[in-house]
């Protein structure tokens, strides 16, 4: 719950902005477009390690950070809330920290937001 509560901030302006892109994906000239735009904000964060935005659903799609990472599949993700209603799920591995939230977007699909802090 430390992890959540100490990224939050972050996360919550991340995952709007996401949300923002992911509603205008079709939009972007490219997939690499859509990538710098998805990512600017925490391209220079200090303490972000990585960062993915991943679509479920209809018309599902997946971007990272740095096209060759993935968020690491064998992480043991707990879930967090803070306050309110806005879920997390925390997750660490050896120094990184992982916060990860999910919310419904256009068209009835998912998105599934993802920053890892070192």
């Amino acid at each position: 719950m430390e992890i959540a509560r100490e990224h939050a901030e972050e996360m919550d302006a991340f995952e709007r902005w996401a949300r923002r892109v992911a509603a205008a994906d079709t939009t972007f000239p490219s997939r690499a477009a859509l990538e710098e735009a998805t990512f600017a904000p925490v391209r220079r964060e200090e303490g972000v390690v990585g960062a993915w935005v991943e679509r479920e659903g209809p018309d599902p799609w997946s971007l990272a950070m740095r096209r060759r990472d993935a968020v690491p599949e064998e992480l043991a993700w707990r879930r967090a809330r803070l306050g309110g209603l806005q879920e997390y799920e925390v997750a660490v591995a050896g120094a990184r920290r992982y916060v990860r939230a999910r919310s419904e977007t256009t068209g009835g699909a998912m998105l599934i937001v993802t920053l890892a802090f070192e």
